[in-house]
């Protein structure tokens, strides 16, 4: 509401309010938190995005927890990525040819990057894992509230299994 900011009572309201509000957001979070790590801890996929060459299957009644399952027609571009990079093709070779072959991208441009080829071969998700809990968010030092993440201990990281694409 309009209070007049010249009374005590109207500015001490509006701060008790502010206190009472960043109070309720904190539990907010914090109740978010821990229902993802159990649901994680579950087996469930609790992330949005889905790797390349998976779709994210949401929960529902009748197909269960929130899943993975294998994309067919980018499954086929990940099994012969890797079966090009066992047979010795350098990353660069593969993007070209992938290029060439006008194939999207995982984020559906028409070019193939190194560094996206470089990430889509350490992805263990395509030997079956995936993983939850893997960074945290703490705050930055330096000027304004700005955050960063930070990567946790591989001990603290939660494996979720899901379909396996390459053996």
């Amino acid at each position: 509401p309009d209070l007049a900011t010249d009374d005590p009572q109207a500015v001490l309201l509006t701060q008790v309010q502010g206190v009472i509000a960043e109070y309720e957001k904190a539990k907010i979070a914090e109740r978010y938190r821990r229902g993802k790590l159990f649901r994680a801890r579950a087996g469930e996929i609790t992330t949005w995005k889905a790797p390349y060459g998976y779709r994210r299957i949401a929960r529902s009644q009748a197909t269960g927890p929130a899943h993975l399952e294998i994309y067919e027609p980018e499954a086929a571009v990940v099994r012969r990525i890797f079966a090009d990079r066992i047979a010795g093709t350098t990353i660069r070779e593969i993007c070209r040819r992938l290029n060439a072959e006008a194939l999207p991208s995982p984020t559906d441009r028409a070019t193939w990057g190194h560094s996206t080829l470089s990430r889509l071969l350490r992805n263990e998700a395509y030997v079956g894992r995936v993983y939850y809990n893997r960074t945290e968010t703490i705050a930055a030092s330096g000027p304004g509230r700005r955050t960063r993440q930070v990567p946790r201990p591989r001990e603290e990281w939660i494996p979720i299994d899901c379909p396996r694409l390459i053996t």
